[in-house]
Formats: structure tokens, C-alpha cells, sequence
């Protein structure tokens, strides 16, 4: 059974930022369970439910599951149990299912504790349970539990415009420290500790893109990089009444495709009308060059 001294311990954990995933073991005593669930904040045991049942929902979307399948089956096959826990749940803001059961009822959701995250399973893991530790779903269940449960660092920071770096939560002694370093570069930035992360502000002092270390004395604590922010064109675009009184100033005329497509075709009717007289006539005033130039210009010397 689950000690209050491991709910305080966990519940300092989760507020630094750390994740927990729980299967409850069935045939423990439930006052116990519930009092350990309590002081975690999460919802209270109702009763054992020994009734068969299986999964009939589950979340594709959510970021557990998300990147796991290419091709979603049509006939998903889903977990089953024997037996599991009937939890008295209200509409917590902070929690996300993950996978329900008929009804609605919780089989494995997320509830979000201080700045982490307790995963909470109706069954446990033993044979008699139920299918869910043998299931295919399983394994790739811990395994983005796992992935998602470390701090979510971010790709790459944009010059002047991200005002502060996140940093796993360090503890530092009373005359240690941060660095930041690049190449010709060196600053010690304000740290301050926030949510169970250590946040780092730079004060808008890096100019440059690039590769910046951290570092707390000689360690290498993190490594950051810096991009040019590359935004969008302005996707704006002029009224017709503005369009009108720009080709007015600039001597240009607009025409509608619909509304002019008459005129249209006939201008480009009649550019092609005067290009063919155009290439008639000088295609004239080059022959008559030709043959003054053979008449006068090419005289053969008489030979006697």
C-alpha cells in the first residue's frame, strides 16, 4: 500500500516538473489508495468494478499517440479487463483522457499536477487484470510516456524576440554562476527559478545567430541555438477603390477578368492586327534595301 511519506515525496517531484504513471494494485485496501490519491489531487477510488468490459475510446490526436501510427485501422483493436477501479470523477480541468472506457469512464488519462504530469490507470498490470500489459498499445504507450516526460526544449530561439531561456531546474551555490559563451561572446544572464525549470534571461545582449553554450563553471549545461526570426509578408491586400485610385495616379488601367473579358479579347485582337502590318511593312522596306544595295553596290570590276 502507498505511504503518505511517498504521496509528499512525489508531490515534490511533480511540482518540479517530473511525471508519474500509476497502476493501482486491485487488491489493495482502497481507504489506503484513496488517501494516498488525495494528497496527490487526483479523483477517489468509488469501488472494484469486476465486471468485464473493454476500451471503446481512444485519443489518436493526443501528442502520446500522435506520431505513433502512419495508417489509423479501421477496426483498432482495444484493451480489455476484468476487473478495475470505478473512480469519482468531476470535470477537472487538468485532466486529459487518454483512453476511456464505455460510458465514458476513466481506463488511462493525464492529470496535470503543478508543472508535471500523473498518468492514472483504472487496472494494473497483473494477468488477471486484463489484456492491457500484453496489449500492442502498450509498448509504445510507456515508451512516448516516456519521451514526453522530459522538458519539452525548444528547437531554436529567435533573435529579440524570445525574451528567456529554459533550462532543466539547477541548483546553485551561493557564489556559482551561469555562463553564457560563444565564439569572441561571454555573458552571465539573470536566472531565475519558475515552475520547476530554471528560466535564463539574456537581455536581449545576443546579436548574432549561432550556437551558444551554457555553462556553470566548467560543466557544459545546455547548448542553445539562435535564428534569425523569419516572418511572413504582410498578406494585406488594396480595395478595388484603392487599386482604382493608385492606377489613376500611375497612368495604368485595371480591368476586371469577368466583367471585361470581351474588351480584353478584343485589344489583344487588335495588337495582333497591327503586329502582322507592322512585319508586312518592314519586311517591304527590307527587300527594296536589298536591292538597291545589289543595284549600286555591287559593281564587278570589267576586266580587259
Amino acid at each position: 500500500n502507498p505511504s503518505s511519506g511517498l504521496a509528499q515525496q512525489l508531490k515534490t517531484y511533480l511540482t518540479s516538473g517530473g511525471s508519474v504513471v500509476i497502476f493501482p494494485d486491485l487488491d489493495s485496501d482502497i481507504k489506503v489508495y484513496n488517501s494516498f490519491l488525495v494528497a496527490l489531487s487526483l479523483p477517489q477510488i468509488q469501488n472494484l468494478n469486476k465486471t468485464a468490459s473493454k476500451v471503446d475510446q481512444i485519443d489518436l490526436q493526443h501528442p502520446i499517440f500522435k506520431t505513433v501510427f502512419e495508417e489509423i485501422p479501421k477496426n483498432l483493436d482495444l484493451p480489455t479487463v476484468n476487473r478495475y477501479y470505478d473512480f469519482a470523477e468531476n470535470n477537472a480541468s487538468n485532466k486529459e483522457n487518454i483512453m476511456s472506457l464505455p460510458g465514458g469512464k476513466l481506463f488511462f488519462s493525464k492529470y496535470g499536477i503543478g508543472s508535471g504530469q500523473v498518468y492514472l490507470s483504472a487496472t494494473g498490470l497483473n494477468a488477471n487484470d486484463g489484456n492491457f500489459a500484453r496489449h500492442p498499445v502498450f509498448v509504445p504507450l510507456m515508451y512516448r510516456l516516456t519521451l514526453n516526460s522530459g522538458l519539452d526544449d525548444a528547437l531554436y530561439y529567435n533573435l529579440g524576440n524570445d525574451r528567456a531561456l529554459a533550462s532543466k531546474q539547477l541548483a546553485l551555490g551561493k557564489n556559482q554562476t551561469l555562463k553564457l559563451t560563444a565564439k569572441n561572446f561571454e555573458i552571465i544572464p539573470e536566472v531565475r527559478q519558475a515552475g520547476g525549470k530554471t528560466l535564463i534571461y539574456t537581455a536581449d545582449q545576443i546579436k548574432l545567430p549561432g550556437f551558444y553554450n551554457l555553462n556553470l563553471a566548467d560543466s557544459l549545461i545546455g547548448v542553445y541555438s539562435f535564428n534569425i526570426g523569419r516572418t511572413e509578408s504582410d498578406m494585406h491586400y488594396l480595395s478595388k477603390t484603392e487599386l482604382d485610385e493608385l492606377a489613376e495616379k500611375s497612368n495604368l488601367k485595371i480591368y476586371d477578368t469577368d466583367k471585361d473579358a470581351v474588351k480584353l479579347i478584343a485589344g489583344s485582337n487588335k495588337i495582333g492586327q497591327t503586329l502582322w502590318k507592322l512585319c508586312l511593312i518592314l519586311s517591304l522596306i527590307f527587300i527594296a534595301a536589298e536591292i538597291l544595295l545589289i543595284r549600286f553596290f555591287n559593281n564587278p570590276k570589267k576586266t580587259i
